[in-house]
């Protein structure tokens, strides 16, 4: 199995995740294969606020055969591996997604309750506790053993402060990256996320709150070739913000998980949906 991880020229960069069956790096859990077996590089400490001095006492000073950007540091590239390693192994764990906005929790707590008229959002105190304690009773409810990976809305890490909870259990905790939808310019029924702005420091913020991992989805509409979707633009610009995005992530020090939704319409069919995945993921 492998995570895509986007780079600065807009290329994927798949790292494996299987264990490495080679006995040369047994007991040397800061040591790992390179799967496209490009030269061994000793990369230096990224300066951000998440850089790990290459010090002796947190790592020996040998090359590291892995393939990141060559802003990190050995130390922050064997913790961004390590995690996404987590996130897939042992098989039979899930990512659970409970990145809902405020507007959606608030309309279902709504509804569940009975109550008529337009649900309350915005910084109604009582409104957001009800959020809080939803969140809190979810994750309480879940088990590690079943669930690797928690992807949260930012609310719930930098508001509720729930990451540690999570973390407590031995579920890595991650944070909705992506923001709202806009329409695409001239191009009917597609649209582009929002979100690049200002990214960096958001999940500066989410790594100290707990964060580990994040995830950006991007919506792509399917249909048959006749019908044209998605168009060329569309494809292009979800593959130029799945890349920036990737590559911000991982600086902040947090895993990305890119995520191009397909989205079946009118008359779309699996072998049109396998494409365009193949397009989508070969453009970033």
């Amino acid at each position: 199995m492998s995570l895509d991880i986007g780079t600065t020229d807009n290329t994927a960069t798949s790292i494996s995740t299987a264990p490495d069956p080679s006995p040369s790096v047994e007991n040397k859990p800061d040591v790992f294969p390179n799967p496209f077996h490009s030269p061994i590089t000793n990369y230096s400490d990224p300066s951000n606020l998440f850089a790990m001095p290459d010090l002796s006492t947190e790592v020996d000073h040998k090359p590291h055969d892995v393939l990141v950007y060559p802003f990190h540091s050995p130390a922050v590239a064997n913790d961004l591996i390590a995690t996404a390693r987590a996130l897939v192994y042992p098989r039979g764990k899930g990512i659970y997604a409970t990145d809902e906005t405020p507007d959606l929790i608030a309309a279902v707590l709504h509804a569940a309750a009975g109550e008529t008229g337009k649900p309350k959002v915005g910084t109604d105190e009582g409104e957001k506790e009800k959020r809080r304690q939803w969140r809190e009773a979810a994750y309480n409810a879940i088990s590690g053993d079943y669930i690797s990976g928690v992807i949260l809305y930012s609310e719930t890490f930098l508001s509720f402060q729930l990451g540690p909870l999570l973390t407590s259990k031995g579920i890595i905790p991650g944070v909705r990256a992506n923001g709202e939808l806009r329409p695409l310019p001239n191009y009917h029924h597609e649209f582009i996320v929002e979100g690049l702005d200002g990214l960096f420091q958001q999940l500066q913020a989410a790594r100290i709150a707990g964060a580990r991992f994040s995830k950006w989805r991007v919506p792509i509409a399917c249909t048959s070739v006749e019908r044209g979707l998605p168009s060329e633009a569309a494809l292009d610009a979800h593959a130029e913000t799945l890349a920036q995005y990737a590559s911000v992530s991982q600086q902040a020090g947090l895993v990305p998980i890119v995520e191009p939704d397909v989205e079946f319409m009118e008359d779309a069919d699996l072998a049109r949906s396998a494409w365009v995945h193949e397009q989508a993921i070969a453009r970033i």
